[in-house]
């Protein structure tokens, strides 16, 4: 089986120190481990459950949890718990309930608790950082499960549905693909040289802060800022420029001079403009006088970016709220979101 060409994934653990020393399987822990670690740090929760029987699983496991990419993913990511369908053991649930298994029935009360009237194996049981569950069923190799695990490991369920989420991710990484190839229509203008670039036209700033070792950043690049729609307006109404969030060189903002941190992994600019909270997909935008007009530190959708950055390239944030120009201006906005869901939805 082909992987994913680009390899981001892979990049972004040989590039994390910690992953280094993760095993190259899931270190699976219990759910009483997983309880007592949770109120220390609110990680999500991934559950795998699977039979003895099913050959799918059986593959699922080889293919995916000793793939040494996923496995340092999870374990570094998650609280992994394994969980065999038809053991008889007693399990403490997260909220002190007791599940057994009845003799009268095939399966753990605990699985019909999780997949109810539709069991069927192999499964996962997604909790994120609030306890929120979401069961996904069937094989998932490497390329297949890499868009659940991000999806919850970089909190895109706060914006995003998973079904929209998953669109935009097939077009950035398609399975077995040795690489993607994507046409640069945004215009990346020099950081260093805004203050020449403001003299001459005036125009808002729109910043990205980007984290290499983050995936869901470099989807909202390739597949937001870089939408032939998008860039286009962009690059009329902005200077679009980025700020690399674990970058080594020295650059200029405003006047001032910002390098790396010596006490952080990340810029002094992105510890600056992120007010030290290093939560990505993240971008701001400014207006000419380099005035903040809005923080963003979550994932959109590109139709959603579009409704965003119009508000304030077209003026309406000096007149309305956001609620308000969403409101008003649905109907004007509708084609060229139709043209934008066309890049990633394909109609």
């Amino acid at each position: 089986m082909k992987k994913a060409g680009i390899y981001v994934l892979g990049i972004l653990l040989s590039l994390t120190a910690v992953a280094q020393d993760l095993p190259d399987t899931v270190r699976w822990m219990d759910f009483s481990q997983v309880r007592a670690d949770f109120f220390k740090e609110k990680k999500p929760i991934l559950i795998y459950l699977y039979s003895d029987d099913c050959d799918s699983c059986s593959m699922m496991q080889s293919l995916s949890f000793e793939n040494g990419e996923v496995a340092k993913y999870i374990n570094y990511y998650f609280y992994p718990i394994k969980f065999d369908a038809k053991t008889y053991d007693t399990v403490t649930f997260f909220n002190g309930e007791k599940f057994v298994h009845q003799p009268t029935q095939k399966y753990h009360s605990l699985v019909r608790l999780f997949l109810k009237d539709s069991i069927h194996f192999p499964a996962l049981v997604m909790f994120n950082k609030y306890a929120q569950g979401q069961v996904f069923y069937g094989f998932r190799d490497r390329d297949h499960i890499f868009p659940i695990l991000i999806y919850y490991a970089e909190q895109v369920y706060t914006t995003t549905k998973f079904n929209d989420f998953e669109k935009v991710y097939y077009k950035t990484y398609p399975p077995g693909m040795r690489q993607v190839f994507s046409r640069l229509f945004i215009r990346w203008q020099d950081i260093n040289k805004l203050d020449s670039l403001e003299a001459k036209k005036g125009k808002l700033i729109f910043v990205d802060v980007y984290d290499r070792l983050r995936v869901s950043p470099t989807i909202m690049r390739m597949q937001d800022y870089n939408n032939p729609i998008i860039a286009a307006y962009l690059n009329t109404h902005f200077y679009p420029v980025t700020v690399e969030a674990r970058g080594e060189d020295t650059v200029v903002f405003h006047g001032k001079k910002f390098g790396p941190s010596q006490r952080y992994p990340y810029h002094e600019l992105a510890i600056s403009m992120l007010d030290g909270h290093m939560k990505f997909p993240a971008f701001l935008i400014f207006d000419q006088n380099y005035k903040l007009l809005d923080r963003e530190q979550i994932f959109l959708m590109p139709d959603d970016f579009y409704k965003l950055i119009t508000y304030f390239g077209d003026g309406y944030y000096q007149k309305m709220t956001l609620q308000e120009y969403l409101k008003n201006y649905s109907q004007q906005l509708e084609p060229k979101l139709k043209q934008i869901r066309k890049f990633y939805v394909g109609k």
